[in-house]
């Protein structure tokens, strides 16, 4: 196995991707990887505190990555994994499928272009937006907040156990959520349909535009507010508290159906 560790401070290197291990050193570290990658790099691993960033050629990219502020994807398919948990690090993964895979614990990241996501047992802050295609959205256990800045129509997002929030992008939005308890909409219409019943503490707030809102699970306990039209499908007793209502111009106040 071949592993490199920098020494000393400011780094600006280009190696292949055919390297183990990488390790950083102590100053900012800047990579750029010339070749498919299939390594372990952790650019925080010598007690580095620098600004470090990670460019990845155009090809398919395998790695395990840890304490880099900054990664930078190819126009192929790259999948990246966590090996610690981030605050502040950015993830731009350009074309191609993407995934991205989080450490247990507390991760605040951005993600742009990034098409799937998959969550640790931690409380994830996650902003997507960029080209996410039919996303698939997986942040299990744990806090979760999913801030969206990419109009959504297709795709799979299920925030997992725990008091879990999505804010979706200004647009027309059409998405299914699941393991959601908080939902925040956007300027334009909204069309949210929620498969996972609300035990308790519920709060939907889908902004301006004509929004509908589909209940599909079994059980709901929520505040819902500047939604036109509710729909509930399933047969169990939902308590729903209607809050302001926001019309909008020749709109009627929202409509409950069963």
């Amino acid at each position: 196995m071949t592993t490199i560790t920098i020494s000393g401070g400011d780094s600006n290197l280009t190696l292949p991707g055919n390297i183990d291990t990488i390790i950083g050193g102590t100053g900012d570290d800047t990579i750029t990887i010339s070749s498919a990658l299939n390594s372990t790099i952790d650019l925080g691993a010598n007690s580095g505190t620098g600004v470090d960033s990670l460019t990845l050629g155009n090809f398919v990219n395998t790695a395990t990555i840890s304490n880099i502020e900054t990664v930078t994807g190819g126009t192929l398919a790259d999948t990246l994994t966590l090996g610690a948990a981030t605050s502040g690090s950015t993830i731009n993964a350009g074309a191609g499928a993407d995934r991205v895979t989080l450490a247990d614990g507390t991760n605040n990241i951005t993600l742009n272009s990034v098409e799937t996501v998959v969550g640790g047992t931690g409380a994830d802050t996650v902003a997507l937006g960029g080209s996410i295609g039919t996303a698939n959205v997986s942040l299990g256990a744990g806090d979760d907040a999913l801030a969206l800045s990419a109009v959504v129509t297709s795709g799979s997002f299920d925030l997992g156990a725990g008091d879990d929030a999505v804010t979706l992008a200004n647009g027309t939005n059409v998405i299914t959520l699941a393991g959601t308890e908080t939902v925040t909409g956007g300027t334009l219409a909204d069309s949210v349909t929620l498969t996972s019943a609300i035990a308790t503490g519920g709060v939907i707030n889908l902004g301006n535009g004509s929004d509908s809102l589909t209940l599909t699970g079994s059980g709901y306990t929520a505040t819902i507010t500047n939604v036109e039209s509710i729909t509930a499908t399933a047969t169990a007793a939902d308590t729903i508290t209607l809050g302001v209502h926001k019309l909008a111009p020749s709109t009627s106040e929202a409509v409950l159906t069963s």
